[in-house]
């Protein structure tokens, strides 16, 4: 799958709620002994390194995605309130407001050419308009009927999502009807009833996994072509929640968390393997499940780890850590990358097209760091 399984964005109002319980669980968990000791159970504290802060990224909230594009060196990014649509040239350092302002984004997407985007904004009692984004134009509605309903994991997927080719742009009409809008032609087709979002397509385009309601079961495969649609298994009965999806030549992959680990899964009967991640069995070290990164080619992995260093007289954390780490899937290690301190847990993570820089949000800012 292209860029959407770098990271997917999951609706607001169910990612606020998973993000404070989050927050309270770093808080409960993630103590330290005393100011004079910062240093317990094996937890030390380490020198700050946050990289480069994004020139134009004040005011991002921890609601805020982060997206590359595809030409590996444009960082797209949601700031201020009302919210606007920003993109930083991290060559170049210069950040351009691109849309907006409106109520808030999500579900962006980039069609293969890299110029055009896709994406959903406005909630407006209960629903959202989908919209088309080109270079160097306005954004233009796709359609006005973008489904109601806000579903509340992250691979229930996207309004709206092109496919391999961009010739064809998947999308749902509220509540649960898929459609593709051809791009060659400007026209728009029904394919079938029971999808509420759009996950994966196929690398040839032609089949999509979409979300499905309670008459077919939770995952559809869906043939494009003939509107045949049939339930597959995607969730392993040990997982927590299903995070990422990739549709790969060979194998449908998903990325999914247990209890204490991330874990990727074949759909298609071969191995599962549990990412490599540091001893944090400790009851203050916590691994962060909301904020993590796939990249583009499925070579990198990123996430966070939180630390807490002091604890105040109440028992809450007074000052703490997050360390964040990357992945090397194919020999299944990692290295640290960056560190943020503070109460505050650093959030978000985007791998750069060529694995070479990760972008994360920390202090109501958007930070770039190199990747060892």
């Amino acid at each position: 799958m292209a860029e959407s399984t770098a990271q997917l964005i999951r609706p607001r109002a169910a990612h606020r709620v998973a993000r404070r319980a989050t927050r309270l669980s770093a808080a409960l968990l993630l103590a330290a002994c005393t100011i004079d000791d910062p240093t317990i159970f094996g937890t030390d504290e380490r020198p700050e390194d946050l990289g480069t802060a994004i020139a134009g990224s004040d005011g991002v909230t921890d609601l805020s995605f982060l997206r590359w594009a595809p030409d590996g060196v444009t960082l797209y990014f949601e700031a201020g309130s009302p919210a606007s649509l920003r993109a930083t040239n991290v060559e170049t350092g210069q950040t351009i407001t691109v849309d907006g302002p409106r109520g808030d984004y999500i579900d962006l997407a980039f069609a293969p050419d890299g110029r055009t985007l896709y994406f959903a904004a406005d909630l407006v009692n209960g629903q959202r308009t989908t919209y088309v984004l080109r270079s160097g134009a306005s954004a233009e509605v796709l359609t006005d009927r973008a489904p109601g309903t806000l579903v509340t994991t992250p691979a229930d997927g996207y309004v709206v999502l092109p496919g391999p080719s961009g010739e064809q742009v998947a999308y749902i009409v509220r509540p649960d009807s898929l459609y593709v809008y051809e791009t060659t032609t400007a026209t728009h087709r029904f394919i079938v009833a029971d999808c509420t979002r759009a996950i994966a397509f196929s690398p040839d385009g032609g089949m999509l996994l979409c979300r499905g309601g309670t008459a077919s079961g939770p995952y559809n495969r869906v043939a494009l072509a003939t509107a045949e649609a049939s339930p597959i298994d995607l969730f392993p009965r040990e997982a927590s929640i299903l995070k990422v999806i990739r549709w790969e030549d060979e194998a449908i992959l998903t990325l999914y968390q247990t209890a204490t680990r991330f874990r990727v899964r074949d759909v298609s009967g071969g191995a599962t393997t549990t990412i490599w991640a540091p001893n944090f069995g400790q009851s203050y070290r916590v691994m962060d499940f909301i904020n993590y990164a796939w990249s583009r080619d499925g070579s990198r992995f990123a996430f966070w780890l939180h630390e807490c260093l002091r604890i105040d007289r109440v028992g809450a954390c007074a000052f703490g850590q997050s360390v964040l780490h990357s992945v090397d899937m194919a020999r299944n290690t990692g290295v640290e990358v960056a560190v943020a301190k503070g109460t505050r847990g650093a959030e978000q993570v985007a791998i750069s097209v060529d694995r070479k820089l990760v972008a994360f949000v920390f202090d109501r800012r958007v930070w770039l760091h190199a990747i060892p």
